[in-house]
């Protein structure tokens, strides 16, 4: 799959109607769908990738879920596809459990569609600037 195929299956995969404002866009060789809450405009996901080797999902907050092989194929770069922008819906709607695991506490969020759950992580970076006070708790 290429960057073209990559956003013409966001393209199919994005909301025509609902409470949130999606958009569709590259930078680069990356495709990207973009959602953000109509009633809670500081909630956002984006679901990336230039067609294969990785999809991203990430969300406010610095929570992301990230996939990587080479090779992916087009049917697979579909599937991920499909799994990503239903947790990127999920969370816009409101539906995240918050929670903390480690010893450290280190904030996770967990998305449940209809057909799974998954939890995203907070990246350390992300952590890093909390803990540092450059950014307030959303928690």
């Amino acid at each position: 799959m290429k960057t073209a195929d990559a956003m013409e299956v966001l393209s199919a995969l994005a909301p025509a109607e609902g409470p949130q404002t999606p958009e569709l866009g590259t930078r680069g060789d990356v495709a990207f769908l973009r959602l953000a809450s109509g009633t809670a405009p500081l909630r956002w996901a984006v679901v990336s990738t230039p067609g294969d080797r990785w999809f991203s999902l990430e969300v406010d907050g610095g929570f992301s879920l990230d996939y990587f092989e080479e090779g992916t194929s087009d049917e697979d770069g579909r599937a991920i596809l499909t799994r990503y922008v239903d947790y990127a819906l999920q969370y816009v709607a409101g539906n995240a459990v918050h929670s903390r695991r480690g010893s450290l506490g280190i904030p996770e969020l967990e998305l449940v569609t209809e057909r799974e759950s998954v939890r995203l992580r907070r990246s350390l970076w992300a952590q890093i600037r909390t803990l540092a006070g450059f950014e307030q708790r959303r928690h």
